[in-house]
């Protein structure tokens, strides 16, 4: 039967649960009928079902008190208790000029402008009243959720037709907003900094992602006598950090960093996109120097050789680059991205096969613990062949 030991719950298959009932039942009504057919049978196998289900209750139940098994609204709440909260969806932002005929116009809040022969579609969020020939500047929020990018300039087709409607543009880039944070990476960031915020590794992880603001937090150590491979000098940390502010930062390092634990600095790494604020340490009131590294950005080329069906859409190719560019620029810092996890990407649009795909002209690129990708669809070439 199911139980609770020591080693967790163990639960029972349906037909483990069916062959119990069975036994059981044989052992009340000896010499009965028990095979699924008969009316023995289907009422066994009713009461194993019934018990199967009260054993998922119980396994869903238990897994609600899991940090490493919860999921949806139940890891939410889990993450809670240790002071971190999902985040949200954010929708990208634009400012767009819109743009009037000789006749005016009246444009409604929620008519859609997009980009032309792109993927980024924005609706208006307020009522533009415009004379003749007249522009005016109006705010947009991207459709749906994510990072949804638009260059300046490239906001230029009208979706919702409006009499007297005859231009948008926008002359600024696109505020890039952010997806849902996933159940996986919630539960990344939840298990990486359940520490106390002391002297460990995980601890000043810890003391960092409670600030607000910051998205990503990783320190990198060398706690051996020489130099090590990075380029970090004996006995010192890299904290790599995204988000939050600077002197809050500084002051949570100071906090939880070791005494006696050095700083990896620009003499070290020069090529880093370093930080460094001067914070006093309240306790002795030295001011010391506390560094900490910005990740650099690396944009790869991606090439691709793909063949279509009759099924492929006319923006197929857009909508391609539309995923790539969603998954490179949401891959991990520092993490190694192999050119066939692209291909997950790629086949989210319909009938299309891969030929091949390469990164800077290899099968993957090889980032530094500082080293993020970020590219945009002209990063991007696509071959029909």
């Amino acid at each position: 039967m199911s139980a609770i030991d020591e080693t967790g719950y163990n639960r029972d298959r349906y037909q483990d649960v069916r062959a119990d009932v069975v036994s059981r039942w044989n052992t009340a009504f000896p010499g009965r009928v028990t095979d699924p057919e008969s009316v023995n049978g289907r009422i066994i196998s009713t009461t194993a079902e019934l018990e199967d289900q009260a054993n998922s209750k119980i396994q869903l139940l238990l897994d609600a008190f899991n940090p490493a098994a919860a999921r949806g609204n139940l890891l939410s709440w889990l993450a809670m208790l240790m002071a971190k909260r999902r985040r949200e969806s954010v929708l990208s932002t634009v400012t767009v000029t819109v743009t009037a005929s000789s006749v005016g116009c009246t444009i409604p809040a929620g008519s859609i402008v997009s980009q032309e022969n792109g993927p980024a579609k924005f609706r208006t969020l307020a009522e533009v009243i415009l004379d003749p020939n007249a522009s005016d500047d109006v705010a947009c929020e991207a459709l749906t959720a994510g990072a949804i990018e638009a260059d300046a300039g490239t906001v230029t087709q009208i979706d919702t037709p409006v009499y007297g409607w005859a231009s948008v543009t926008n002359a600024a880039a696109a505020s890039v907003g952010r997806s849902r944070e996933t159940d996986a990476q919630l539960r990344f960031r939840m298990l990486k900094t359940s520490s106390a915020a002391v002297g460990t590794i995980e601890g000043i992880e810890t003391a960092i992602n409670q600030l607000d603001g910051v998205t990503y937090c990783r320190v990198v150590e060398n706690s051996d006598d020489v130099t090590d491979a990075n380029g970090l000098p004996p006995h010192s940390i890299m904290p790599i950090v995204v988000g939050g502010a600077d002197q809050e930062i500084a002051d949570a390092l100071l906090a939880s960093v070791s005494a006696g634990i050095g700083y990896t600095d620009d003499g070290d790494l020069p090529y880093v996109d370093w930080v460094s604020v001067n914070t006093t340490n309240p306790s002795n009131g030295q001011v010391r120097v506390v560094w900490f590294a910005r990740p650099s950005t690396v944009t790869p080329a991606i090439a691709m050789e793909i063949d279509v069906g009759i099924n492929f859409p006319s923006d197929g190719q857009s909508r391609i680059k539309a995923a790539v560019v969603e998954l490179v620029n949401n891959w991990d810092i520092g993490r190694t991205l192999y050119a066939s996890r692209l291909y997950n990407a790629i086949n989210t649009v319909e009938d299309v096969d891969i030929n091949s795909c390469t990164i800077d002209a290899t099968d993957k690129i090889l980032l530094a613990p500082f080293e993020k990708l970020e590219i945009t669809a002209d990063d991007i070439t696509i071959t029909v062949i």
